[in-house]
């Protein structure tokens, strides 16, 4: 949420608290107890903390527009002060959106690998869970095929690699 979104919360829900507003004490209690409950008895994972984030903006504009009816602001200036408090959270929202939406790292490489290296040639690979998606050749597959015939569970891996020599040849 960003610091001044949780701090306008915690503000709004400590004012609800002390003034005993009966329609948002139930809201408060609730987020209140929910976060106790987190923290003495469950799990330290950050996603638990999500269905808390309607509730906590809720607070946070409550207690803009408390701090605005003290100070007696105009209603552009309470939304100026609105979008300050929303913009630290925005931009980290922006950041990650950019993140998650550019193309994965292995895709790159394997792509990379196909149009500057020859097929055929031999590559090192380490580790297979940070190798880039590459398709094998027809000739390997083939060679795969050919290793699964005598296998227990051949049926399974044969259906797979048939399902990738289908694939092989509607590529090339």
């Amino acid at each position: 949420m960003g610091s001044p979104l949780l701090f306008l919360s915690v503000f709004g829900i400590f004012m609800s608290v002390i003034r005993v507003e009966r329609a948002k004490l139930p809201l408060a209690v609730f987020v209140l107890g929910y976060y106790l409950l987190l923290t003495r008895f469950s799990q330290s994972h950050d996603r638990y903390v999500l269905p808390l984030v309607p509730f906590l903006l809720f607070f946070a504009a409550d207690a803009i527009l408390r701090i605005g009816d003290r100070m007696r602001l105009r209603p552009w200036m309470i939304i100026v002060a609105a979008v300050v408090a929303l913009s630290p959270s925005a931009f980290k929202i922006f950041l990650s959106d950019r993140i998650l939406m550019s193309e994965d790292v292995r895709t790159v490489a394997g792509k990379w690998i196909e149009t500057h290296i020859s097929p055929g040639a031999r590559i090192a690979l380490g580790e297979p869970f940070f190798l880039p998606r590459l398709w094998p050749t027809l000739e390997q597959l083939k060679e795969k095929k050919a290793l699964t015939l005598g296998q227990n569970a051949a049926d399974m891996k044969s259906r797979r690699i048939d399902y990738m020599i289908a694939e092989a040849k509607r590529r090339s």
